[in-house]
């Protein structure tokens, strides 16, 4: 197992970072059980594709918030 560094000077993209873990091979099956245990039942779902741009190919994670959702939270696109 190898270590990974986050240099984050100037912040860090939730969104971005979740993709690029799984790009490096982060586990679906635990990333699953990691956000059904914030018990955010109906607050939100995600939706992880494959996009290219530019001739470079990248993993997008989706977080999309439920309509009922009357948070201000952004946590994703």
């Amino acid at each position: 197992m190898s270590d990974i560094y986050f240099e984050c000077n100037n912040g860090i993209s939730g969104d971005m970072s979740v993709a690029a873990l799984i790009d490096v091979g982060a586990d679906l099956i635990k990333l699953e059980k990691a956000l059904n245990s914030l018990n955010l039942h109906n607050e939100f779902t995600y939706k992880i594709t494959k996009t290219q741009v530019n001739s470079v190919s990248a993993t997008d994670f989706n977080v999309i918030l439920s309509e009922n959702n009357n948070h201000h939270d952004t946590l994703g696109d």
